[in-house]
């Protein structure tokens, strides 16, 4: 059975079909060649049977496949994907619950290749994170991903999610993820989760890697209702950056003139 009808069938979502190609002798951990253009070069990518029933979203076949031995951590060489990543990708509890179910206890570390899986599977909990879905966070985590909420924070509040940043608070340590987390939050202008940051002790003088605060993120971005919450918890207008200019500065740069004249009105 060539991997071809396996694959078509899949597309077109056929279960009897994909139930069929396996019985006559499609392997299910086979794999096909695509080119993918990256940096302006081409890259050999391999997408496997699994890889193509988590694209489709067909449940039932991602079942039928991996009862039929398909390997759940194949890593496709040009993306660095595997399924589990796709699925998480994709918002896909069930898809992810079946993948993480299936892998767990089973992958060996050692080898390079692990290395690969250990690298999309921390991947997929940062994208679980960021789009707040704490069903997927565990389907990682079952996946052997490790929890760490500090370390987690930011991308939960890079994505906005008040509810991801208290989920996450419950599972252990956080407040070494405050500071960046805010900075995150300020950036992106997610009020909610700046509250929510604020809130719970993220300090708000804190400078990132570039000596910037959260209120020149919020203030280049034009981010007025994070600018008005940060000034209302305290946030010091005049405190320069590493380059010793201030948030108005910033905004006036980027042509946020409601940002300026809020900064220039607390500034008086």
């Amino acid at each position: 059975m060539q991997p071809t009808a396996l694959f078509a069938a899949i597309a077109a979502a056929d279960h009897d079909a994909v139930a069929a190609a396996l019985r006559a002798g499609a392997d299910a951990r086979s794999g096909r060649d695509y080119e993918v253009a990256v940096d302006r070069c081409l890259r050999t990518g391999i997408e496997t049977p699994l890889q193509r029933a988590v694209a489709v979203g067909d449940a039932a076949i991602v079942t039928l496949l991996l009862q039929a031995g398909a390997d759940v951590d194949a890593v496709d060489p040009a993306s660095g994907r595997t399924a589990l990543l796709a699925a998480v990708e994709a918002g896909d509890v069930s898809i992810a619950r079946l993948l993480a179910d299936h892998g767990k206890g089973r992958r060996v570390e050692a080898s390079q290749r692990s290395a690969a899986v250990v690298r999309a599977t921390e991947q997929a909990l940062q994208v679980a994170c960021l789009r707040g879905e704490p069903e997927l966070v565990l389907c990682c985590e079952r996946a052997g991903a490790n929890v760490d909420p500090a370390a987690l924070l930011p991308d939960a509040a890079r994505g906005g999610h008040p509810a991801m940043l208290a989920w996450l608070a419950q599972r252990g340590r956080f407040e070494g993820g405050l500071a960046t987390a805010l900075h995150e939050a300020a950036h992106q202008g997610h009020a909610a989760a700046v509250r929510w940051l604020l809130d719970h002790g993220a300090p708000i003088a804190s400078k990132n890697s570039f000596a910037w605060t959260a209120l020149h993120l919020a203030a280049y971005g034009g981010h007025l209702p994070v600018v008005e919450l940060l000034l209302a918890a305290g946030a010091d207008p005049q405190l320069p950056c590493g380059q010793q200019r201030t948030a108005a500065s910033w905004a006036e740069e980027a042509g946020q003139d409601a940002v300026v004249a809020r900064l220039q009105q607390r500034s008086a």
